[in-house]
C-alpha cells in the first residue's frame, strides 16, 4: 500500500488531501468516498455524490494520465470543472 496526495482545485481553492491505497485508481476512489464537505467550499452533499459518479466514469473512460518527466504524479483532468493532480509517496 502506498500514500497518495489529492490536489483538487476547485473554485478559487485548493484543498489537498491524502488516501492509502494499493493503486492510483483505488486512490482517487477513496478520495471521493472521504471527501469532508465541510472542508471543501461551494461542496455539499448532492454535489459529493456527483464527485463520485464523475469518478466512476473517469475511471472507466479516461483513467488518470501519468505526467511525463516526474514521477509517480498523474492528472486526473476535470472534475465539477475543478483540478485534480495525484501524487504517489511509498511508505
Amino acid at each position: 500500500m502506498n500514500l497518495y496526495t489529492i490536489i483538487f482545485e476547485y473554485r478559487g481553492g485548493t484543498y489537498i488531501s491524502q488516501e492509502i491505497a494499493k493503486n492510483v485508481n483505488t486512490a482517487l476512489s477513496l478520495w471521493g468516498e472521504n471527501i469532508n464537505t465541510d472542508e471543501i467550499l461551494y461542496l455539499g452533499k448532492a454535489l459529493k455524490k456527483k464527485v463520485n459518479n464523475e469518478i466512476s466514469d473517469i475511471l472507466k473512460y479516461y483513467p488518470p494520465v501519468k505526467l511525463v518527466g516526474v514521477k509517480n504524479c498523474w492528472c486526473v483532468g476535470s472534475i465539477l470543472s475543478g483540478f485534480v493532480n495525484i501524487v504517489e509517496t511509498k511508505q
